[in-house]
């Protein structure tokens, strides 16, 4: 659900070109039209930018910054201090090929208060998250970063020890191969012996790299768990737990990135921004989808996509009765319905022969629709309690 910026009682149009250490401001009066730009360096505070705008610029002012590795900031400072302010969504601005040939931070900041001051149509806002979940934000993805380092670990070692004809090939009674990262992988590694000493160095720094993302990992993980529980995700965690392809993970996922379900409107918006959506080429009688495209919320998509890994092993049969039981009955109700209704798309997208990855982003984007639906569904009725 794209947001729209709103100038009409500011006074002063303020465009900001941040960046670590420096911030550029190009702003101007629309009483008098006056227009004046500085730039403020040693990692200005927003406090500098409103005392600046006091010597000459008339009351209220609106700020607006492009969205960026800064964050958000700066928008609840400024915020926080009632002044409005806007991150304008990157990919919204209008760009000409000029902005390739030439570019700087005053260009920049001017391009941004030319666009914010005609309200141009394609600019949209990105949603400043609460403080809470912004720090969720950040742990789930510091899970998601310690994984992939971990992944990487893993097979940093492996391929070192098949560069030297060292192969785990260890066989189950059934005789099939045995897991690696097990119990009997790791005693298999502690009696591998290498040729050289430099080749045992190795294999003892990428163990121990190993050992060690494994605790972070689990350490990761457990601040994931203490999320799912905090009070302002409890209620819709325990909801969409009980959905299937959705675990806790994905739950405290769901809830960090999206923060506040108001914000959208219907199923096929929020598939949108997550990127679940189709890419579209219509021309005169030409009419050509192609694959997801993938924009916006990367974190999401993939934790999505990731929780129907193991649909085959799917089931008519609902989730655990114990877990249903603890939920109102509406939404119990409901997402009895949701489980029913994966399943069957399951079988059908399968009957029609579809790929495999191609049902996952299917049930992916369906998921996600009804655990947006959910979540509104349990905010109406905490609401109707209060009155």
């Amino acid at each position: 659900m794209s947001i729209k910026i709103n100038t009409n009682d500011a006074k002063t149009l303020v465009a900001i070109d941040q960046h670590a250490r420096t911030s550029t401001l190009y702003a101007i009066d629309k009483q008098t039209g006056e227009l004046k730009s500085k730039r403020f360096t040693n990692c200005p505070r927003y406090t500098e930018f409103i005392d600046w705008l006091d010597t000459w610029a008339s009351k209220p002012y609106y700020f607006a910054y492009e969205s960026g590795p800064c964050g958000f900031t700066l928008a609840r400072n400024l915020r926080a201090a009632n002044h409005a302010c806007d991150v304008i969504a990157v990919s919204s601005i209008p760009r000409s090929t000029k902005d390739k040939v030439m570019k700087d931070d005053f260009l920049d900041a001017r391009s941004l208060l030319a666009a914010i001051e005609a309200k141009s149509s394609a600019l949209s806002c990105v949603y400043v998250p609460s403080v809470f979940a912004e720090d969720a934000r950040d742990v789930v993805r510091q899970y998601y970063h310690l994984s992939k380092n971990l992944r990487r670990a893993k097979q940093f070692l492996s391929a070192h020890l098949l560069r030297h004809d060292f192969v785990y090939d260890e066989k189950t009674k059934a005789g099939r191969p045995k897991k690696m990262w097990t119990c009997d992988h790791e005693r298999w590694l502690q009696n591998v012996k290498l040729e050289t000493e430099f080749q045992r160095d190795v294999l003892v720094a990428a163990y121990d790299e190993v050992q060690e993302l494994t605790l972070q990992v689990r350490d990761a993980m457990r601040k994931v768990e203490e999320l799912a529980k905090a009070p302002e995700f409890a209620k819709y965690v325990d909801c969409f737990c009980a959905i299937k392809g959705v675990g806790v993970l994905t739950a405290v996922t769901f809830c960090a990135e999206i923060d506040d379900f108001s914000r959208f409107k219907k199923g096929r918006s929020i598939a949108s921004y997550i990127g679940l959506v189709p890419k579209r080429h219509n021309s005169g009688d030409s009419h050509r989808n192609g694959a997801i495209n993938k924009c916006g919320d990367k974190t999401l998509r993939r934790a999505l996509i990731e929780g129907f890994s193991a649909v085959s092993n799917f089931s008519a049969r609902s989730v655990d009765r114990r877990v249903l039981g603890k939920l109102p009955l509406e939404v119990r109700t409901e997402i009895e319905k949701v489980n029913k209704r994966i399943v069957n798309r399951y079988k059908t997208l399968k009957a029609n022969g579809k790929n495999h990855n191609v049902i996952k982003v299917a049930l992916a984007k369906e998921a996600a629709c009804q655990m947006l639906y959910i979540a509104q569904k349990l905010d109406r009725l905490e609401a109707n309690c209060r009155l």
